[in-house]
């Protein structure tokens, strides 16, 4: 089950993929840097879950 937090997560960063930085920062209050960390955070999540998907087939 996906939590709320996340599911924010993956909202604020499909906004930012699709407007950019500055709407990003302007919509949602955060900051540059915290935007690129959960971009960072998100990619490895992915991968780890891809990889263990992977495993199991």
């Amino acid at each position: 089950m996906i939590d709320e937090k996340t599911k924010q997560k993956v909202k604020i960063l499909a906004f930012w993929d699709k407007y950019g930085t500055q709407a990003t920062e302007d919509a949602y209050k955060v900051k540059r840097r915290t935007l690129y960390l959960k971009y960072k955070g998100y990619k490895q999540t992915m991968a780890v879950s891809l990889k263990s998907i992977s495993e199991n087939t």
